[in-house]
């Protein structure tokens, strides 16, 4: 049914399951043996006739992929929703609007520039490296992860997870899943692989300017893995390794704690996964480590505004903290603000305030605080060959944090009538508040 029902939204916004005929039909008559096919087999056959047989074919199988996507697509944000729906105040009409934006059928179908999720999936999935559930739910992620981190959820990518240190991984796979040994130092290779090729070429980006989010292992980097482990006289293919390495995050996703937990307070705005403490240390640890984030957050934002309004000739230094105050405490437009202020245009108020400067300033400027805590801190708890292995890849784990905070805060800001309450922007607004600004009553 999955290959034949198509789950969208209608003009209302409202769910529609609707049964695509043609799509059935030529689906029976292709896998009409009576016995379960595997999904991989069904889509790797659809796959190859839409990249190759005669249109009418290819688009009753188009059809079908699209109505497969469609399913998963729904099944991702309804699981969404049930985690942590509550929580950030979203239901599943919210994320249904973001990725059910394909139509069927394909003679309805519009001609525009615009390219649907379905369509970016069915142009790109490489069934050579995975299966199409597994890069539907990528791209569908892709696209939900800005409007999640809006709603103050920030939840880890398959391979930032792996970043889990391997004597942890060691202890988790023997105390916690009593795997055997030689399933264990199995995935101690694949982490091993992982780490010295994925996670080295990381931490070469740390001192570039184009630092990207965690992707997917490029074909240089799966290949690399793949000759390190066949040292250690273990054998994959390029999709097995993939597989194999998602297979080991969901392994480490399944230890960390099952709902978020607050690093602000208990509002629960702010949510970033963090993993479950092992003992008492460990839970001291993290409490300790989330007061110093939200302390060096402040102070950052404290010494970063401070900058930008000395820095600003007298009559824009003016009004840079009550335009900031009402953007970001206020919530309003920069189009309102420009009219309340005698500012002129929205452009205006926009080079006023700098926002995507002065995020990037406090990144940086947190990243700085925050690294000299966490090594005054880890001195506490760690050995000194632990503080070795931290310091060698501080960067890269703290970055993991920062950067959903300032993402939070660059996704709202770019969404319009929204009220501004990420851990940003709260955390400036209690700065700004000191300032006693006359137009801001926050």
């Amino acid at each position: 049914m999955r290959y034949w029902q198509f789950v969208g939204i209608d003009a209302a916004g409202n769910r529609r399951v609707e049964v695509i005929a043609p799509a059935r039909t030529f689906f029976k008559q292709q896998f009409s043996t009576g016995e379960e096919i595997a999904d991989a087999s069904v889509q790797r056959q659809l796959i190859a006739i839409v990249r190759s047989k005669a249109a009418i074919d290819r688009q009753a199988a188009e059809s079908c992929l699209r109505c497969f996507i469609s399913n998963q697509s729904a099944w991702i944000c309804r699981e969404l929703v049930a985690q942590f729906g509550q929580k950030g105040g979203f239901t599943w009409a919210d994320l249904y609007s973001l990725v059910l934006d394909d139509r069927l059928p394909l003679d309805r179908r519009q001609t525009s520039n615009y390219q649907s999720v379905a369509t970016r999936i069915l142009q790109t999935v490489d069934l050579n490296l995975g299966q199409l559930s597994t890069w539907t739910k990528r791209l569908v992620m892709a696209e939900l992860n800005p409007f999640l981190l809006n709603c103050g959820i920030y939840i880890a990518s398959d391979w930032s997870l792996l970043n889990i240190p391997i004597d942890r991984l060691r202890r988790l796979c023997k105390n916690t899943f009593r795997l055997p040994d030689s399933e264990i130092q199995k995935k101690v290779h694949l982490l091993t692989a992982y780490h010295q090729i994925y996670r080295r070429d990381r931490l070469r980006e740390l001192g570039s300017q184009s630092r990207r989010k965690y992707a997917e292992p490029t074909v240089e980097q799966i290949d690399e893995m793949m000759s390190y482990l066949r040292s250690q006289n273990l054998q994959y293919s390029a999709k097995q390794l993939l597989e194999e390495l998602q297979d080991l995050a969901q392994l480490i996703r399944q230890n960390r704690c099952p709902e978020t937990i607050s690093i602000d307070d208990s509002n629960n705005h702010a949510l970033i996964e963090q993993s479950a403490p092992e003992d008492n240390s460990e839970n001291e640890l993290l409490n300790r480590y989330r007061q110093d984030l939200l302390e060096c957050l402040e102070a950052s934002l404290t010494e970063v505004v401070t900058q930008y309004h000395q820095k600003k000739k007298p009559d824009k230094a003016a009004k840079f903290l009550p335009a900031l105050c009402l953007f970001h405490c206020e919530s309003r437009s920069m189009g309102r603000i420009a009219k309340e202020m005698q500012l002129g245009t929205q452009s205006t108020v926009s080079r006023l305030l700098e926002l995507d400067q002065l995020r990037a300033s406090v990144r940086q400027t947190l990243l700085l605080k925050l690294r000299d805590r966490v090594k005054a801190l880890a001195e506490t708890y760690s050995s000194r060959s632990r503080l070795e292995a931290i310091d060698q890849q501080l960067d890269t784990i703290l970055l993991e944090q920062i950067d959903p905070i300032i993402a939070a805060a660059a996704a709202e800001a770019n969404t319009p009538n929204q009220p501004r309450n990420s851990l940003f922007s709260r955390r400036l607004c209690r700065y700004l508040k000191t300032q006693n600004i006359a137009l801001c009553t926050h």
